[in-house]
């Protein structure tokens, strides 16, 4: 009986000091963030509407096209690529950020960073204006640009290859 009476009492105030807790650290320790928000569009400032990709013959299009983009950049190669070509503690690591919010990479193995990267990258494809929306987020306003830069190279390098491969 005591212990009902002991269980009564003491789950509302242990969810009490765990909501304090909670709002004290949202307040005070955890880390801001910064988005940069970037437009790819496909489209040929020679052809107006018409994909720079598009062509009748292969049955490709500017939705199609915007699709396999976004496939590829959510890709692991395409993360690896990211991955290679920035210091992920530099940008992500703790002397940016807050200990929950912060990059861990395991000490042998790196098997998080694409988790990670993905939360911290968004890609939305707009088919009705025939863009690609690349938002990323990081601890600076200036990484938060950075990282939304190294994904529209790597964009870039893709679309510049598969342009060679069909052409």
């Amino acid at each position: 009986m005591k212990d009902k009476i002991l269980n009564i009492i003491l789950s509302p105030i242990l969810t009490i000091v765990l909501t304090i807790i909670f709002i004290f650290y949202l307040s005070f320790f955890k880390s801001n963030t910064y988005t940069s928000q970037s437009i790819i569009s496909l489209k040929d400032d020679n052809a107006g509407a018409i994909s720079l990709l598009q062509n009748p013959l292969l049955g490709l299009n500017a939705s199609s096209n915007l699709d396999e983009l976004k496939t590829f950049l959510v890709s692991d190669e395409a993360m690896y690529d990211l991955k290679n070509s920035m210091d992920m503690n530099k940008f992500f690591g703790l002397g940016k950020a807050d200990f929950f919010s912060a990059y861990k990479p395991y000490v042998l193995f790196d098997y998080n960073f694409k988790d990670y990267l993905q939360d911290k990258i968004s890609i939305l494809v707009d088919p009705i204006s025939g863009t690609l929306l690349i938002e990323s987020t990081a601890f600076s306003a200036e990484d938060a640009l950075a990282l939304n830069i190294k994904n529209i190279e790597i964009a870039n390098n893709f679309l510049t290859k598969k342009t060679k491969f069909i052409f």
